[in-house]
């Protein structure tokens, strides 16, 4: 199984969106080997849902993020991927 982390400040616009559309393009695609997961690098937006202006646009493309919740990065999950995705110049 190939793991990807897709990261930003808050993990509530830029990385689920990023991870909705992701996961959505890759089961169009039929890929079932790659797991996707995004994460906050700080925890100011810990444990809050997806941004109502992110979650309107994943839903304009059919998407539903409505489970999503912020969650920090642990440094145990680093080991545990193959790619890590920055959404972030920062």
């Amino acid at each position: 199984m190939f793991r990807i982390m897709i990261v930003c400040t808050g993990n509530i616009c830029r990385s689920p969106m990023a991870e909705y559309m992701l996961k959505s393009a890759l089961r169009d695609a039929e890929v079932t080997e790659v797991e996707v997961c995004s994460r906050a690098l700080s925890e100011g937006e810990a444990g809050n849902g997806i941004d109502p202006r992110a979650a309107s646009t994943l839903r304009a493309h059919g998407l539903d993020a409505s489970d999503h919740v912020a969650t920090l990065i642990g440094a145990d999950e680093l080991g545990a991927v193959d790619l890590v995705l920055a959404m972030d110049t920062d």
